[in-house]
C-alpha cells in the first residue's frame, strides 16, 4: 500500500538506513544530521520512499544513490539469483529517495533483510555527479 501523507519510518525503515549508513560516502556527515526528523513516503509496492528532509543542513554537490546494499529475497537460490537491491539517493545535498527493487523487476516476495546486506558505495562515475 502506498502512503498519502509523509510520514515517520518504520523500525525496518530505520533498520535500512542504519546499515547503509555503515558505509563511509561522501556526506555521510551530514546526511546522518538529516535523519533527524526524517519523514517518508512510500511510492512503490516494493517499499521504496521519497524522503522529507526537515533538518536544515545540506552539503553540497552530492547528487545519485550514495550508498548501495543487496541482499537475498525469500525465492533467491543459485537457479533463480535474483536479489533484491537497495539504493540510497541524494538530490542537491539532501536524502531523496530511497529505491528498491529486485534484479529481474519483479515484485519482492519478502523484505529487505538488513542482516543479510552487502553494502557498496558506488564508485564517482556511477552514483555521483
Amino acid at each position: 500500500m502506498y502512503d498519502t501523507i509523509c510520514r515517520p519510518l518504520t523500525l525496518l525503515e530505520n533498520k535500512i538506513l542504519d546499515k547503509l549508513f555503515e558505509l563511509n560516502f561522501k556526506g555521510r556527515e551530514v546526511f546522518l544530521k538529516q535523519r533527524s526528523g526524517l519523514k517518508a513516503k512510500q511510492i512503490d509496492a516494493n517499499g521504496s520512499l521519497i524522503f522529507f528532509v526537515d533538518a536544515k543542513v545540506e552539503t553540497s554537490s552530492v547528487n545519485g544513490f550514495i550508498a548501495e546494499a543487496k541482499c537475498p529475497d525469500t525465492n533467491t537460490s543459485e537457479n533463480y539469483p535474483a536479489a533484491i537491491n537497495i539504493l540510497l539517493h541524494a538530490k542537491k545535498g539532501r536524502l531523496w529517495y530511497l529505491e528498491i527493487y529486485k534484479d529481474d523487476s519483479s515484485l519482492l516476495l519478502g523484505r529487505p533483510n538488513p542482516d543479510k546486506f552487502s553494502l557498496f558505495t558506488p564508485k564517482p562515475e556511477e552514483g555521483q555527479l
